[in-house]
C-alpha cells in the first residue's frame, strides 16, 4: 500500500495534465481531496504541492468539460440545421441579418 501512496504522491508532485485523460484528472482529484481531508483530520497543514495540484486539476477539468459541452452544442446545433425546413432556414437567416442592420445602424 505505501508504493501506491508514494506513487499518488509523486503523480501530485509532478503533475504533467497534457499527459492524462479525463478519467485520470477526475480519479487523481478524488484521490488529492482525500489526501486533503486527512491532513486537515490530523489538524496539519496542507502540503503547497497538495492545494496547486488540486486547483490546476480542478481548473484543467472544467476547462476540458466545457470544452467538451462545446463540441456537442455544435454537433447538435448542426444537426437541428439539418432538421429545419427551407422555410425555417430562411427565417433563421432573415433575423440574423435583421440582427446585424440593427447593429451597423447603432
Amino acid at each position: 500500500m505505501a508504493g501506491i501512496t508514494i506513487d499518488i504522491v509523486d503523480a501530485l508532485k509532478r503533475l504533467n495534465l497534457e499527459a492524462m485523460d479525463m478519467d485520470d484528472m477526475v480519479a487523481l482529484y478524488s484521490v488529492a481531496k482525500r489526501l486533503r481531508e486527512s491532513y486537515e483530520e490530523y489538524k496539519l497543514q496542507t502540503p503547497d504541492f497538495l492545494t496547486e495540484a488540486m486547483a490546476l486539476l480542478d481548473r484543467d477539468i472544467k476547462s476540458r468539460r466545457r470544452d467538451y459541452l462545446m463540441r456537442q452544442m455544435k454537433i447538435l446545433e448542426a444537426k437541428k440545421q439539418r432538421l429545419m425546413s427551407r422555410e425555417e432556414q430562411k427565417n433563421q437567416v432573415d433575423t440574423q441579418v435583421d440582427e446585424i442592420k440593427k447593429m451597423l445602424s447603432e
